[in-house]
C-alpha cells in the first residue's frame, strides 16, 4: 500500500465536522503526520493495565519500533502510545500491510523494575529488595503515600505526572518482596481493594496517572444520555451451593518438613451435590531453622567463703604454711549486697554464662590473715581472690544461638463462605455497547451499582463496548489472595538473652572440686608483728601494738654513774623518747637522765641534791618516761639491776612518779600528746 494514499484525506473521512471524529498521529523524530487507518482500528482501556490500540492494515514500516502515536476525539487527546508490536500480512500479488498494537505507559511500567532507597555505609543506594508500606526513615506508610511513591519512581522513565491517588489511608502490614515491576508493586498493594481504579488522563501535554475509587452514584450519561444499543447480563448457569476448601500448608522445621490439611466448609458440602466446589489451596506453612549451641556448666555450689579452710585450700600465698598457723578474719565478698542471686562460683568466663541466658559476673573475694609461726612470729597480711560467681548449676545447657524463621500464609476465617457468597446466586457482570457521544466512557463509570472496568471502543463505528463488574470471575487462589492478608516476610533473631536449658531429669547434680580463682593477690601492711623470745626459763616478748602508729623503738646505748662516779654500760631497747630532756628531778629520786648524740646517760645524785621539789621542766614534753634508778651489779646473776621509775609529764611539768620492783630491763613508752 502506498503510505502518501494512507496519510491521504478521503472524502468520507473528513474532519469531525465532516463526522469523523477520531483523528490519529505518528510522531517520529519530533515530526507529527496524521493517518487514516482503515476499519478494525480499535482503542481498549483496562485498569489495572495496559491501553491499547490496535491499527490493522498499516502500509509495511509506516509505523516503527520507536514511533509513537496519539489519538485525538472530538478534538481532545485520549490515547498516546509506543509501537510495541507489529505483525505483517503478505498475499501473492499483493502489497505488504501489518497490523499494529500501540500501548500506553503502562506497558513500560510493567517492563521497570521498582526500586527502594536502602541505607548502606557510604549512604542510600537503590535496590529491588522491598519492603512496601514502609518508608526510608523504616516508619509506617499508608497505603495512599506508598502507592504515590510507586508511581513516582516510574514517572519520569515511562513519560508521566502523577495525579490523583485516593484510594485509603489504611496501613497495610509491610510487605516485603524483590526483583518485581512498577506495575506488580501498584497491582499488589490494591489486591484488598478491587473497586480501586488506575486510569490514564490523556488531556494533557504529559499523560496523568491517576488511582482513585469509584464514586458511589451511577453515571446519568448510561441512564440516559448515551443510547444504548446493547445490553447483556452474564449468569452463572450453574450457581454453587456448597464450598469445601481443602488448605494444605507445608514447610519445615530445622530440615524436618511437615504438611499440615485443614478444611473450610460452608453450604452443602453433602457428597451427592454435584454443584458443591471442591477446591484445594496451597499455602507455605511456618518454616524456620537455628543454630543451637551448648555447654556444661563447672561450679562450686555455695562457697565457704567465710570459713577459713575455704581460703587455705585456694591461695596461693598459703600454700607452705601450717593450718593450725593461719587465722582468717573480716572475710568480705563484693557482691554481697545481692549474693543469693549469685550463689555458685564458675569455671566458665561472663561471656560464655550470658550468651547461655545465665546470671554471671566477677567477684572479688577479701579477708584478713594472721599466720603465727612455731617461735610465736605473727605476720598480718590482707588476701584476695577473683571469681566468676553465676547462678549456673552443675549441668549441661543447650541455648539457640540463632535462628530464622518465616511465617506462613494465613486464611482469614469465612474464605469458604465468602467465594460461596462471590459465587452462588446470580452472580453477574454487565455488558453494555453504547454509541460514543459528546465525551468517550471513563474506567469508573457506575451503572446499576457497579463499576466500569474495561472500555473497547471501535473507532470507525464509534461504539463502546463496556464490562461493568469486577475484572473477572475470581478463582480460588485469587480470592484467596484477595482475602488474605499479605504474607509475613523473613525474620532473623539472636537468641542469646534468652535461653531455655534442658528440663531436669532428675539426676543428682555433681559435686565439682575446688574451682582455681580468676586472680588473687596479697598485701602485708608491715614486717613481723610480734616476737617471743623463750630461753633459760624466761621469756622476752616484743610486740609492735604498745607502740603509737608513729613510733620506733631500737636499741640504744646506756651510760650509767652511780654515787661513787663508777660509769656502767649496757644497751636498751627503748624508743626515741626516752632520754627527752629531763634536767631535773625532784629531790629525792636520786638520778640524772641526759641525752648527747643518742647516748642516754643515767647519773645517780646524793640525796637533797636532786632539787627543791617542785615540777621540773622538760621543754613541754608530754608522755610517760621509764627510767632505770640505783643502778647496782648483783655478783651472783652477773646482771645489771635496776629500779624502773616512771615519770608522766604533761606538757612539760610532771605530774606523778612511781617506783618498780628491781628489774633487769629498762623501758621507756611515749603517751600521745
Amino acid at each position: 500500500m502506498d503510505e502518501s494514499a494512507y496519510t491521504a484525506i478521503k472524502p468520507r473521512e473528513a474532519d469531525p465536522a465532516n463526522g469523523r471524529l477520531f483523528a490519529f498521529y505518528r510522531l517520529r523524530n519530533g515530526a507529527t503526520t496524521r493517518f487514516f487507518p482503515g476499519d478494525g482500528a480499535r482503542l481498549k482501556y483496562v485498569s489495572r493495565d495496559a491501553d491499547t490500540l490496535e491499527i490493522p492494515g498499516v502500509p509495511a514500516e509506516f509505523l516503527l519500533r520507536g514511533d509513537k502515536v496519539h489519538v485525538e476525539y472530538r478534538g481532545r487527546r485520549v490515547f498516546l502510545g509506543d509501537v510495541v508490536s507489529r505483525t505483517e500480512h503478505k498475499s501473492r500479488g499483493t502489497d505488504a500491510v501489518q497490523s499494529v498494537v500501540c500501548a500506553g505507559p503502562w506497558s513500560k511500567m510493567a517492563r521497570m523494575t521498582y526500586r527502594q532507597y536502602w541505607r548502606t555505609g557510604s549512604g542510600y543506594e537503590l535496590s529491588s529488595r522491598l519492603i512496601l508500606n514502609q518508608t526510608q526513615s523504616g516508619d509506617d506508610q499508608s497505603l495512599d503515600s506508598e502507592l504515590r511513591e510507586i508511581a513516582a519512581h516510574a514517572a519520569s522513565a515511562c513519560g508521566y505526572t502523577v495525579g490523583t491517588v485516593d484510594v485509603s489511608s489504611q496501613q497495610l502490614p509491610y510487605d516485603e518482596c524483590r526483583d518485581i515491576t512498577v506495575a506488580d508493586a501498584i497491582r499488589r498493594e490494591l489486591k484488598l481493594f478491587p473497586s480501586a481504579i488506575c486510569r490514564f488522563d490523556y488531556s494533557a501535554a504529559t499523560p496523568t496517572l491517576n488511582i482513585i475509587k469509584p464514586g458511589s452514584e451511577d453515571n446519568a450519561a448510561y441512564v440516559a444520555a448515551i443510547p444504548k444499543t446493547a445490553r447483556r447480563y452474564e449468569y452463572n448457569a450453574h450457581p454453587i451451593t456448597g464450598v469445601d476448601l481443602e488448605i494444605e500448608s507445608s514447610g519445615d522445621v530445622d530440615g524436618v518438613p511437615y504438611r499440615v490439611l485443614n478444611h473450610q466448609r460452608a453450604g452443602d458440602t453433602s457428597a451427592g451435590n454435584p454443584d458443591c466446589l471442591y477446591a484445594t489451596l496451597q499455602l507455605a506453612g511456618f518454616s524456620s531453622s537455628s543454630v543451637k549451641q551448648s555447654f556444661t556448666a563447672e561450679v562450686e555450689l555455695n562457697p565457704q567463703w567465710s570459713n577459713p579452710g575455704w581460703w587455705y585450700y585456694r591461695h596461693p600465698r598459703l600454700a607452705n604454711v601450717a593450718m593450725e598457723a593461719v587465722s582468717i578474719t573480716n572475710c568480705k565478698r563484693s557482691g554481697a549486697a545481692d549474693a543469693d542471686k549469685y550463689p555458685n562460683i564458675a569455671k566458665q568466663t561472663v561471656g560464655e554464662l550470658k550468651a547461655a541466658g545465665l546470671r554471671a559476673r566477677v567477684e572479688t573475694f577479701t579477708c584478713e590473715c594472721t599466720i603465727t609461726t612455731d617461735d610465736d612470729v605473727e605476720e598480718k597480711i590482707h588476701l584476695q581472690m577473683q571469681y566468676v560467681t553465676t547462678n549456673a548449676t552443675n549441668r549441661t545447657y543447650t541455648w539457640v544461638a540463632s535462628s530464622s524463621s518465616t511465617t506462613g500464609e494465613t486464611v482469614p476465617d469465612g474464605l469458604a463462605a465468602a467465594i460461596l457468597a462471590e459465587r452462588s446466586g446470580e452472580l453477574r457482570a454487565e455488558r453494555m455497547t453504547v454509541r460514543c457521544g459528546d465525551s468517550l466512557p471513563q474506567l469508573g463509570d457506575r451503572c446499576d451499582g457497579l463499576f466500569l472496568t474495561q472500555i473497547e471502543i471501535d473507532c470507525a463505528e464509534l461504539t463502546a463496548d463496556c464490562h461493568f463488574g469486577a475484572p473477572e470471575f475470581l478463582s480460588v487462589d485469587d480470592m484467596a489472595s484477595l482475602l488474605s492478608n499479605f504474607r509475613n516476610k523473613r525474620r532473623t533473631t539472636l537468641a542469646t538473652s534468652r535461653v531455655e536449658g534442658k528440663p531436669d531429669d532428675g539426676a543428682a547434680e555433681v559435686e565439682m572440686g575446688p574451682i582455681p580463682p580468676l586472680s588473687s593477690t596479697e598485701f602485708a601492711p608491715g614486717t613481723k608483728a610480734k616476737t617471743t623470745v623463750k630461753g633459760n626459763g624466761g621469756t622476752i616478748e616484743l610486740d609492735s601494738a604498745q607502740l603509737e602508729e608513729t613510733q620506733t623503738a631500737k636499741m640504744r646505748n646506756l651510760t650509767v654513774k652511780d654515787g661513787n662516779d663508777t660509769v656502767l654500760e649496757a644497751k636498751i631497747l627503748a624508743t626515741d623518747d626516752f632520754g627527752l630532756l629531763v634536767k631535773k628531778i625532784a629531790g629525792g629520786v636520786g638520778i640524772q637522765i641526759t641525752e648527747s648524740d643518742g647516748i642516754i646517760t643515767i647519773n645517780a645524785l646524793k640525796s637533797g641534791s636532786g632539787g627543791d621539789g617542785e615540777d621540773a621542766n622538760v621543754s613541754g614534753y608530754s608522755g610517760t618516761v621509764v627510767a632505770a634508778t640505783n643502778p647496782r651489779y648483783d655478783e651472783g646473776s652477773h646482771r645489771l639491776l635496776y629500779t624502773p621509775v616512771s615519770m608522766k609529764f604533761e606538757k612539760g611539768l610532771m605530774k606523778s612518779i612511781e617506783t618498780g620492783s628491781e628489774s633487769v630491763i629498762a623501758q621507756a613508752v611515749e603517751e600521745s600528746a
